[in-house]
């Protein structure tokens, strides 16, 4: 039988009282609380700012250009249980907070390394822990808000009809499955989740 050190056992100890405070503290603010679908409703130019953060406009249109903001919106009124509809709007007016703070200006306001600092301590802030620990926290409380941003950024710009049809290798009536094809020089693919 391997005896743990007084050093192993405290810092066990403190890791799992922080992450189980942690865990307690979004699972109830996520189980109490009310969506305020009032501040997602007006908060549109904030969720296009987040959403061109994550994707910028470059040579293909960014994620405000097709609207991706308006998808992420709707989908998190119409889509989502409700305990991740607060996750995510209690994490939306945390951004907005964060800027202010930081910068005295709001998000939309900031430049984009200004933006990028802000996203960057907020994922660092969102982060679940690492392992099996990260699993079950995820399972109780959901997943966190700039997970979900990401997620619902990617899949409203993919599935927008501007970039299914004009950069994406969309075609409306696929024809019989052929499990490996040749891909021509610069052909762009598929989204698939």
């Amino acid at each position: 039988m391997k005896l743990i050190n007084r050093k192993s056992f405290i810092a066990l100890l403190v890791g799992t009282s922080a992450s189980v405070w942690i865990a307690q503290s979004r699972f109830i603010q996520s189980r109490l609380l009310a969506p305020d679908f009032q501040f997602l409703r007006q908060s549109g130019g904030l969720l296009a700012a987040l959403c061109d953060a994550i994707i910028p406009a470059t040579n293909t249109p960014g994620a405000s250009d097709t609207l991706t903001h308006e998808f992420v919106a709707a989908y998190v009124e119409q889509g989502l249980p409700r305990s991740l509809q607060v996750i995510f709007i209690e994490g939306l007016k945390k951004v907005d907070v964060y800027a202010v703070e930081s910068f005295n200006k709001s998000f939309s306001q900031c430049s984009t390394d200004e933006q990028n600092s802000i996203l960057v301590r907020i994922e660092r802030e969102d982060k679940l822990l690492p392992g099996l620990a990260g699993k079950v926290e995820q399972k109780i409380t959901g997943k966190p808000f700039f997970q979900q941003l990401k997620t619902y950024t990617v899949l409203g710009y993919c599935t927008s009809k501007p970039v299914a049809t004009g950069v994406l290798n969309y075609d409306p009536v696929p024809g019989a499955y052929q499990g490996c094809i040749e891909f021509q020089v610069n052909q762009n693919c598929n989204y698939s989740s």
